[in-house]
């Protein structure tokens, strides 16, 4: 659903978290 989509997305993931997600570690973002 859009909420997963969301959610994996990096940036996304680091407002929300206040951290980028380890999937995403090292990446564009």
């Amino acid at each position: 659903g859009v909420a997963s989509e969301l959610w994996n997305d990096p940036v996304v993931a680091e407002l929300y978290l206040g951290q980028r997600p380890q999937r995403q570690q090292g990446g564009a973002a």
